[in-house]
């Protein structure tokens, strides 16, 4: 990841938290302010994400009653937590994934993230 994306990644948290976002998403709302409220939501996701504040992403998942917006938010937390090498929020987001959906994606997903989390604590990158 190159210094400018960091930085804008960033910025983009910065801004996005200075505005009030709503954390529980499922009251009701007008189509319109909800479908932005669950956009927020997931561009502040993606943006901890990014900037390796994952426990922050899962924390917010966390405080979302289940919904289909929740299982989207999973989604994008296993597949981005993963592709970042934040590994123990992957494997955490896939293993519910798989409670909720038995699939072969969310097996393997579960299962290379683990050799991930494995090959980091061998690294000495990751506490045991």
């Amino acid at each position: 990841m190159t210094m400018f994306t960091s930085v804008t990644w960033l910025v983009a948290v910065r801004k996005f938290l200075s505005v009030s976002v709503c954390q529980n998403i499922n009251f009701c709302l007008p189509c319109t302010l909800r479908v932005l409220c669950v956009y927020c939501v997931f561009v502040c996701v993606h943006a901890d994400i990014m900037n390796k504040k994952s426990q922050q992403a899962w924390e917010l998942y966390l405080k979302m009653e289940t919904s289909a917006e929740s299982f989207s938010l999973l989604q994008l937390i296993a597949n981005d937590c993963y592709k970042m090498g934040q590994f123990w929020h992957a494997a955490k987001a896939f293993d519910m994934l798989e409670r909720l959906d038995p699939s072969p994606e969310h097996w393997e997903g579960k299962r290379g993230a683990c050799v991930g989390v494995f090959q980091r604590i061998v690294a000495g990158q990751q506490n045991k």
